[in-house]
């Protein structure tokens, strides 16, 4: 059984980059102490956990996007042994609730066009909006997923009060 949790410790935040490891490789993993610090000022991290596992964890921080406060998910990360059983789908959700509980209505990320399961899984099924592209938003990633690519990147906006996002 998967039980979903605040990250608090340091031990916690370690699991996460070892997640970071599995799924995107060495280069692209956000340390633990930043994760910490983040955390600590406002950020939003969440695990699934199975046992002491970390299966997968969603992460961010607050942010200004058109002048506005919101909280950007900088990212949500699934082992792939693990996908396909919704535990993503929880996790976005949980974010939901702690941005909602911090009075922020928008969630904004970016993530790439040619993905197409995670862009079907941010529009289809969380009821994203996209108005924005992004041309090789990050410049070179050299991560087992981005390797060889552009970073063009879609700008999710998750308006998390709105009718379209809460019928989801």
């Amino acid at each position: 059984m998967v039980e979903y949790r605040d990250l608090e410790t340091a031990d916690d935040f370690l699991k996460c980059v070892e997640v970071q490891n599995e799924v995107w490789g060495r280069e692209s993993a956000v340390p633990h102490h930043m994760l910490i610090s983040a955390k600590k000022f406002g950020g939003i991290a969440i695990g699934a956990f199975e046992g002491e596992k970390l299966i997968g964890f969603v992460f961010g921080i607050p942010g200004i996007y058109d002048g506005k406060l919101i909280h950007y998910s900088h990212m949500t990360a699934v082992i792939p042994s693990e996908r396909y059983r919704g535990v993503g789908f929880k996790l976005k959700l949980l974010q939901r609730e702690r941005a909602l509980a911090q009075g922020i209505d928008l969630i904004v990320w970016a993530f790439d066009p040619l993905q197409c399961l995670n862009a079907w899984f941010n529009i289809g099924k969380l009821g994203v909006i996209v108005r924005r592209y992004s041309v090789n938003h990050y410049g070179p990633l050299n991560d087992k997923i981005n390797r060889g690519l552009e970073s063009d990147r879609l700008y999710a906006e998750w308006w998390i009060r709105s009718r379209r996002v809460e019928e989801r």
